[in-house]
């Protein structure tokens, strides 16, 4: 940084301006006198006023502690019109004659006047902004699951025509219970399996889906995106998300039951109650449908060190996909006392790919209230530097 000059030098667009990004707030104002919209010109007005809080309160002080006296208090442009205002105020000045002084009594009150509706503004702004802070998080939260709702509803739902030859009471779908927990809980990141029954010429095609219990407002037909959360019946016959078309016959005597599994990317990696779906012919006409069923994380008692470890120890293995060649040494020992192996630390743990580490992000997320990106989670690759640091943003946050 001793390279910098400290000086502040103004070339381009900021030889006449010190904030053009102000000019910006036009641009909602010209869109509320086009829609004619309140709304819009109550957005407007927030947006411009909470600009000028920025400045004022941030980005000026900033700029003064970095560039001190070098820092101009007037724009170019604002100098020009200063310069012709006081040029004809002492041409109407000479003119007034005696009325000058009460002229310039007037000027002082009004420019008072306005210094103190820009103060009182400034102030209620940030009241506004302190009292409204939860009410803002609740919106930004509401916000996010609109637009997740929008995204699900991304699809052409299609449908099949040949219904009339298939039974939909002989298609059943039965979840089979969890090992830890009763038949309705999985923890989050935990494999679902589900059984299935369906008639003998039951098309090869067919598909299971897990979705979001009332995100769809049919039963009949489905009208949501699975969000890539499917499996087919006959796994062996897709590749990825396209039929082989191997043309294999149904028989009676075999492919009427069967089971699928939902785990790692089919799974959901967001806490919530859903429901899961039997399709027809890699169409959206659902033959049968299972659920609720409820997918949580689990979250400490309290938080301290030990807890949020156990935690984290129930978590990560979870979200990679239980590989023993990936999970920390200490979830699997049967026994405390170990301390390294092959001088490996028995928290460490590793990744095939970043998207685990997403699924650790969004799972620390919803069981401690922090967010950690990525990046860091693959930093770290412990359990006891993850919940340290899951502490220490605690503190941070509750300040």
């Amino acid at each position: 940084m001793d390279e910098f000059s400290a000086h502040l030098e103004y070339t381009g667009i900021y030889r006449y301006l010190n904030n053009p990004e102000i000019m910006s707030g036009a641009a909602f104002f010209g869109l509320a006198l086009i829609s004619g919209s309140k709304l819009v010109f109550t957005l407007a007005v927030i947006r411009h006023l909470s600009q000028l809080w920025f400045l004022s309160t941030v980005e000026n002080p900033h700029m003064r502690k970095l560039y001190g006296d070098s820092l101009r208090s007037d724009a170019g442009f604002v100098k020009v019109i200063k310069k012709v205002a006081r040029k004809n105020a002492r041409l109407l000045e000479s003119r007034a004659g005696r009325h000058a002084p009460e002229i310039k009594r007037v000027a002082k009150e009004v420019k008072g006047t306005f210094d103190k509706v820009y103060s009182e503004t400034a102030e209620a702004l940030e009241e506004f902004l302190a009292v409204s802070k939860p009410k803002i998080s609740g919106v930004v939260q509401d916000t996010k699951v609109l637009l997740q709702q929008s995204r699900e509803r991304l699809i052409i739902s299609r449908v099949a025509n040949d219904l009339s030859h298939y039974d939909s009471t002989k298609y059943h779908l039965s979840i089979i219970p969890s090992a830890l927990y009763d038949s309705s809980s999985f923890h989050l990141g935990e494999p679902i399996r589900v059984k299935w029954t369906a008639p003998s010429h039951h098309s090869r095609r067919d598909w299971i889906g897990i979705y979001r219990v009332g995100a769809n407002a049919h039963s009949q037909v489905t009208k949501v995106s699975s969000l890539g959360m499917w499996v087919p019946v006959h796994d062996e016959e897709w590749d990825g998300d396209i039929p082989l078309d191997l043309h294999r016959p149904n028989r009676p005597d075999v492919d009427s039951e069967g089971e699928v599994i939902f785990q790692a990317d089919k799974l959901p990696w967001q806490c919530g109650t859903y429901e899961i779906r039997y399709h027809h012919a890699g169409k959206y006409n659902v033959m049968s449908m299972v659920g609720p069923i409820k997918i949580f994380v689990d979250k400490p008692a309290t938080l301290d060190f030990q807890s949020v470890r156990s935690s984290l120890a129930r978590i990560v293995p979870l979200c990679l996909d239980s590989d023993p060649s990936l999970i920390p040494l200490s979830c699997k020992a049967s026994e405390d006392g170990i301390t390294e192996v092959d001088g490996r630390d028995p928290d460490d743990f590793r990744f095939w790919s970043e998207s685990q580490a997403k699924r650790i992000s969004k799972a620390i997320v919803q069981a401690f209230g922090v967010e950690l990106t990525r990046e860091v989670i693959i930093a770290d690759a412990n359990l006891g530097a993850l919940a340290n640091r899951i502490l220490v943003s605690r503190d941070l946050l509750s300040q």
